[in-house]
C-alpha cells in the first residue's frame, strides 16, 4: 500500500513537471517576443531578462505546485535550484557540445537527445535531493 502510494506520488510529481516545463517553455519565448517586438529591447538581454523571470517563475512553481508541502527554509532551497539549475545547464551544454562536435551530430538531433534526458535527469534529482524535504505524500528517502 506504501509503495502505490509512493508511486502515485511521484506520478503526481512528474506530470506536475511536465506542466510547469511546458509552461515555462511557452512563456519563454512569449516573454522574450513580446520583449522584443512590442517593448523594443534587444533580443539578447531581453532573452537574459526572460530567462530570469521564468527562472524565478520555475521556483516558485516548483515549490508550491511541483512539490508542495515545504517545510525547509525558503531561502536555503532557492540557493540549491539555483546551483543546481546552473550545473544541469552547464552540464547539458557540454554534452550537446560534444554530441555536436566530436559525434558530428546534426545540432537539431542533439537537440532532441540532450533536452528530454535532462528534464528528466532534474526532475530526478530536484525530486530526491533540492525538495525532497517537501514531500507531503513522505515518499522520500529518508
Amino acid at each position: 500500500m506504501k509503495i502505490e502510494t509512493a508511486k502515485r506520488g511521484v506520478l503526481g510529481k512528474s506530470f506536475r513537471f511536465s506542466v510547469l516545463s511546458i509552461v515555462s517553455f511557452a512563456a519563454t519565448i512569449g516573454l522574450t517576443i513580446v520583449s522584443v517586438e512590442v517593448l523594443g529591447i534587444d533580443p539578447l538581454p531581453a532573452h537574459v531578462i526572460t530567462l530570469v523571470i521564468v527562472f524565478l517563475l520555475n521556483f516558485a512553481g516548483l515549490t508550491y505546485f511541483v512539490f508542495p508541502g515545504h517545510t525547509d527554509r525558503l531561502f536555503r532551497t532557492f540557493l540549491s535550484f539555483l546551483a543546481s539549475t546552473f550545473g544541469f545547464r552547464v552540464l547539458e551544454w557540454i554534452v550537446f557540445a560534444l554530441l555536436v562536435t566530436l559525434a558530428a551530430m546534426d545540432y537539431r538531433i542533439a537537440i532532441i537527445v540532450v533536452v528530454p534526458f535532462f528534464t528528466a535527469l532534474k526532475f530526478l534529482f530536484l525530486n530526491h535531493f533540492t525538495f525532497a524535504r517537501r514531500s507531503v505524500l513522505g515518499d522520500t528517502p529518508k
